[in-house]
This record gives C-alpha cells, structure tokens and sequence, in this order.
C-alpha cells in the first residue's frame, strides 16, 4: 500500500504495514506492542490521543486531520490519519490510514512566508498596488487604499470600473483587452 496502516487497540500498536516502518525509520519489532502515543510528536499528543479515545467511544470525531510524529531520529513527519472504529479480535480498535504529508506542509508554509514577504513589501511601497480577478479588486496596499479612502476590507470584492471615472472608463477597457501597450493619455 502507498499509505501507512496501523491498527490501535488499547492504545497499543497492534498491526503495522512496510509502509509505517519505511515513514518511521524503524524496524516492525521497534514498533509493535508499544503505545502508539510515544511516536507522536509532544504538542500533537493531547489532540492524537483525544481523537483516538473519542473514536473508541463512538463519539463524532473528525475522519481526517493533520498531526506530526517523530521518526527513529527525531524528525518531524507530518502525517494525515483518516481512520475507522473496527473491531480487532473481539474488541473495539481503530483502522488508520496514514500518508505523510510533509513536503505538502513545507509547500504550505513556504507560500504563507512568500505572501508574508509580498504583503510586507507592497504595503512598504509608495505606489498603490493592487491584485484583480475577473474585474473586482482582491486585494491593495495601504498606498491605494489610502489613495481612494478605503478601508482594506472595503475594496475586496469591489468592481475595478467603480475606481475609474466615467469618462475614462473606455480607454481602461482598450488597455486592458491590447493587453496595456497602449499608453495612457
């Protein structure tokens, strides 16, 4: 399987496929008859562990969600857990599919730090600056909404002609459609 698979009974690994010995870096010995809750990482515990015990009981819990583990050497993996209560050997267990998420999440963060980057330097900038979809304003700077009046929560979603006077809204609509070679006058 392309995913991990373990089966949790008491809170004890009861069943674990190649794949979670390849994620973890540990051999199948390393890893079964112990409390999975050791390889999940200390500030995801709580969460795993609530999640888990909340399953057993039939309580409604979340099918998918998102926590870390440590592997043999203490990294941090990222996995997404989508799991089932199921009976294991005449009792109540959990059935979890696990895939590692890890460089999805260090694409994720990436993006947030670049956005971040791009947010900080075009509110820094003197000229207004604004981002458009399909004719409507989804964001601006502080220099443009301060050019215009506007709060920033004001402009989202706010047609981009409704900036432009009357008179000059038809050379706008050229530039935009010759693709802006045509200066403006």
């Amino acid at each position: 399987a392309a995913e991990g698979i373990v089966v949790v009974q008491d809170r004890v690994l009861k069943f674990i496929n190649p794949k979670v010995t390849s994620i973890m870096g540990c051999t199948e010995e390393e890893l079964m008859s112990r409390p999975f809750i050791e390889f999940v990482h200390p500030e995801d515990r709580e969460l795993v562990m609530g999640i888990h015990l909340k399953r057993i009981k039939r309580d409604e819990v979340p099918k998918v969600y998102e926590f870390r583990i440590l592997d043999k050497q203490d990294n941090t993996i990222w996995l997404e857990s989508n799991g089932i209560l199921i009976d294991w050997s005449g009792g109540p267990a959990t059935l979890n599919f696990l895939r590692d998420i890890t460089e999805r999440k260090k694409a994720e963060d990436e993006l947030k730090e670049n956005e971040e980057r791009f947010r900080s330097l075009s509110n820094a900038a003197f000229e207004g600056i604004v981002i458009t979809k399909e004719g409507k304003l989804v964001d601006a700077n502080a220099a443009f909404t301060d050019l215009f009046g506007y709060k920033p929560d004001e402009i989202t979603g706010m047609e981009v002609m409704m900036l432009v006077a009357p008179e000059d809204r038809q050379m706008v609509i050229e530039n935009i459609q010759s693709g802006y070679d045509k200066p403006y006058e």
